[in-house]
């Protein structure tokens, strides 16, 4: 009777022939390289919104998740402020994950600030008020993250986009000390389009990046970068590579700030398009709006709002304070990432003088330093900016589409300009945009007359005009 069973079992299970054949368990998912970008949408009443990130993690259908990002005892979170990425991106994390459909994603944090400019009402001038939670989501850590479609990983990569909703992640309810106020952060994550020749964040191409050079590969033309937000990468060269401030690869250093651009490859990996150094003498780079100059009324000493940090250290400088000094050797510039200025329909300058409250500056300084005036800046660069404002007016010149725009009455620009004892600008709640065939169109909505957008650029003080010479177009916020 056994030999007769094992026999029965043979012939339906183990010929050859045309008998039905056992299936095969299907080949487990392969895997993608996902790269997750950040950025923000916002109008302009916050000037800074730091988040310390915990973890991400993305949910397929059945409930099973993968982790794009985590630091679970906040030893090196990554800790990105989010108002400089209002349009631009910025990269944060990469992972590989397994290929399938997700469906939802959880982001938590650890603490949470938003800072904000103002007028005391004691004494008339400007004042910076910071609120913050030790933990996020009134002491949860939780966040929303809204999916606008499911995600699909699948190919050798995938690149993400993680969208911060400004005006939703918080409320101020009684401003100043203490203060009323919440932190919930609202999420959009969405995945990208990739080009095989990418031009603008939206389609993979990361724009204006400045980071701190780490390492040199000479075998292989690549560089280690660390980026503000506490994230490092690996970024190549090519033959195409475009070099600005430097001769060509061999010239470059650690230790120093570079402005790139890096377009995302098709299998994830990062190739820089352009590679600008400003000031290859100094380690540290601040950048955020100019406030005002020193009480003293030196015109040499002023003050800023450090926003994006590179280099600084803690008791000894380059420290970042936010007092700095020029001095007759202080060299002024624009990124040559702007290459249109010569074209523009105004003389566009920068200098000690034509500046103005709510210009954003990259300060470059190093170890020369006085308890009264602070830091010495060696370079000062023009930084770009963007505004969120109605447009009231339209026209055209020397083939720029010229837009007049309308800022709001919390504009960081109409608040610092509000408080100088002398103002510089006429009208600083107007600004002329001049816009041409180099600056990228992101919007959804048209750029009209009464319609809201944002505009991103570098402003100039043009005889107490502000005026901007805008790279990109993006639908507006509401104010």
């Amino acid at each position: 009777m056994l030999a007769l069973g094992l026999a029965c079992l043979c012939s339906t299970g183990c010929g050859s022939g045309s008998g039905s054949m056992i299936p095969s368990p299907p080949s487990p998912p392969g895997n993608s390289a996902v790269t997750l970008l950040l950025t923000s949408t916002g109008n302009d009443r916050l000037t800074a919104f730091g988040i310390n990130l915990a973890s991400i993690e993305l949910f397929n259908g059945n409930g099973t998740s993968v982790e794009l990002y985590s630091d679970a005892d906040a030893g090196t979170s990554l800790s990105p402020e989010f108002m400089h990425l209002n349009g631009p991106v910025e990269p944060v994390a990469t992972a590989t994950l397994p290929q399938g459909t997700y469906t939802s994603a959880t982001v938590t944090t650890f603490s949470c600030s938003f800072t904000t400019l103002g007028i005391s009402p004691a004494t008339g001038g400007m004042e910076t008020s910071t609120y913050a939670q030790g933990l996020c989501g009134q002491g949860t850590g939780a966040t929303t993250v809204n999916l606008p479609q499911p995600i699909v990983v699948r190919g050798s990569s995938v690149v993400l986009a993680l969208d911060l909703g400004v005006s939703q992640s918080y409320t101020l309810t009684i401003p100043g000390a203490p203060g009323v106020y919440t932190i919930s952060p609202v999420f959009t994550l969405s995945k990208l389009a990739v080009a095989a020749q990418p031009t603008n964040e939206q389609n993979g191409k990361i724009v204006g990046l400045p980071a701190l050079i780490s390492s040199i590969d000479q075998t292989n033309n690549s560089i280690g970068i660390h980026v503000s937000n506490g994230a490092d990468f690996s970024v190549g060269t090519n033959a195409s590579t475009v070099y600005q401030g430097i001769s060509d690869f061999s010239s470059l250093s650690t230790g120093i700030v570079a402005n790139l651009d890096i377009a995302i490859q098709p299998d994830g990996s990062f190739e820089a398009t352009r590679v600008e150094l400003d000031d290859p003498n100094e380690p540290a780079l601040i950048v955020g709006p100019w406030l005002s100059s020193d009480n003293g009324g030196d015109p040499y000493t002023w003050t800023m709002q450090p926003v994006d940090l590179f280099n600084c250290t803690v008791g000894a400088p380059p420290i970042c304070g936010g007092i700095f000094h020029n001095t007759s050797s202080t060299v002024f510039g624009i990124s040559q990432q702007f290459g249109n200025v010569s074209s523009l329909p105004f003389t566009a300058t920068l200098n000690n003088s034509a500046n103005f409250a709510g210009q954003n500056l990259g300060a470059y300084v190093g170890t020369d330093y006085n308890d009264r005036s602070g830091e010495t800046v060696t370079t000062a660069m023009l930084e770009p900016q963007t505004i969120n404002g109605t447009v009231s007016g339209m026209s055209t010149q020397n083939g720029f589409s010229v837009y007049t725009v309308q800022l709001a009455s919390y504009d960081p620009i109409v608040t610092l300009e509000s408080a100088m004892p002398v103002p510089p600008v006429n009208n600083p709640a107007s600004v002329i945009v001049y816009v041409d065939s180099n600056a990228q169109l992101l919007n959804s909505l048209p750029v009209e007359s009464g319609n809201l957008a944002r505009f991103r650029g570098v402003i100039f003080d043009d005889s107490g005009t502000l005026r901007m010479d805008c790279s990109e177009v993006l639908d507006g916020v509401t104010e």
